[in-house]
């Protein structure tokens, strides 16, 4: 299967290649940090396994969406899995014809979930959407626009409301514009929705307080070799439009947090000059303008989120490669954990309580300067909350 090599699986691959400084590593605790353990999670092959996405609806119930790299055709399937309180374990899911993977999942009830991602075609890529019942997986026809067509974030309402982002390639070119799917209880519809440059409008991620105030956000590029800028769209109920951002160097936003109607978080990375690598990026919205909130690099090697979760203004997390971050309401601070991975990501986090964050991944060993496989990775955190 193609994949295309978006920003999470470019970084994924580059921490592989470089076999970046051990991750993840035991830390000096600090002051209200939270107490961070790895939960065992099942691995459907001896190949590549990967959590892109997770959605908490309490402290004993949770989904963890990715796939699994087969070693056959098709060479990759979309995973889910459940937690339920003492365990993860796999739940069984449609495989496409074309295998695939998925990248986000949402639940608003322990009878309604659904699961977004993308699909192999004859000519390159579709949106595959998988809904959960209460009983069972199965896959709900989704509309496509081009031959490129990937879905990475879902936020869901109600039975008869939800949303679905992503992007497509513009027929006959090499252009990519934002997507943006709604469900009405019946079938899942595009939406329009602005793609400010002409190269390249990506959306990552979109959340939420209801279906008349909803964020997008992602990146954009205006030339194939120009840099990369920060993209956020807004929903009032009737129209997509672009929000202004704070002007940044080659930065993407990838995940999005909302907490009211007046704190809202996006997050991502930057370039900065000073250590000339991509660092942490925070921005956030107090019902009137998006502001960037200064984040420490966590390393002279600078640091990339790319998930977001938290229950309020004082109790917020931020997760990346190597990286776990919290606001406590003044300041960004890096989390202590115990995963001793040679190398190990974290894509996607997700609040089930104030005192229960569920963070997932993926993680590969070095045994005998050897890098073995990527395996799912999941950590819950304990209490820590201010």
């Amino acid at each position: 299967m193609r994949i295309p090599v978006d920003s999470r699986e470019r970084t994924r691959r580059l921490a592989r290649i470089a076999i970046c400084a051990t991750a993840l590593v035991l830390m000096a605790q600090p002051a209200g940090a939270a107490t961070w353990t790895v939960t065992p999670t099942p691995n459907s092959t001896p190949f590549d396994n990967v959590f892109w996405g997770v959605d908490a609806l309490s402290s004993t119930s949770a989904w963890a969406v990715g796939y699994a790299d087969t070693g056959t055709l098709p060479t990759r399937r979309p995973v889910v899995q459940r937690w339920s309180g003492g365990a993860w374990t796999s739940s069984p899911n449609p495989l496409p014809p074309g295998g695939g993977e998925l990248r986000d999942v949402d639940a608003f009830s322990t009878a309604n979930a659904w699961a977004v991602g993308f699909t192999n075609s004859s000519i390159g890529n579709d949106t595959l959407i998988e809904r959960w019942n209460g009983s069972a997986w199965s896959i709900v026809p989704s509309p496509n626009v081009g031959a490129q067509n990937h879905l990475l974030g879902i936020r869901a309402f109600s039975p008869s409301d939800a949303w679905a982002v992503g992007s497509h390639n513009v027929p006959g070119t090499l252009n990519f514009a934002t997507l943006v799917m709604r469900w009405d209880g019946a079938r899942w519809s595009i939406v329009p929705a602005p793609s400010p440059d002409p190269f390249e409008n990506r959306l990552q991620d979109v959340d939420g307080v209801s279906s008349s105030d909803l964020w997008a956000v992602g990146t954009r590029q205006n030339h194939p070799d120009g840099v990369r800028n920060p993209l956020i769209l807004h929903f009032n109920g009737s129209d997509w439009s672009s929000a202004a951002t704070p002007p940044a160097l080659d930065a993407s936003l990838e995940g999005v947090v909302a907490l009211s109607s007046d704190d809202v978080w996006a997050v991502g990375w930057r370039f900065s000059l000073s250590l000339f690598w991509h660092v942490p990026f925070a921005l956030h919205w107090d019902g009137s303008t998006w502001t960037e909130i200064p984040v420490p690099s966590p390393s002279l090697q600078g640091g990339r989120f790319f998930g977001v979760a938290g229950t309020s203004g004082t109790n917020l997390f931020a997760v990346g490669p190597s990286l776990i971050m919290r606001w406590n309401g003044s300041q960004w601070n890096v989390e202590p954990t115990r995963s001793r991975s040679t190398v190990s990501n974290l894509w996607d986090a997700s609040a089930g309580s104030p005192n229960t964050v569920f963070a997932v991944g993926d993680a590969a060993q070095l045994n005998g300067g050897v890098l073995g496989p990527s395996r799912t990775l999941a950590l819950r955190s304990g209490s820590g909350k201010t």
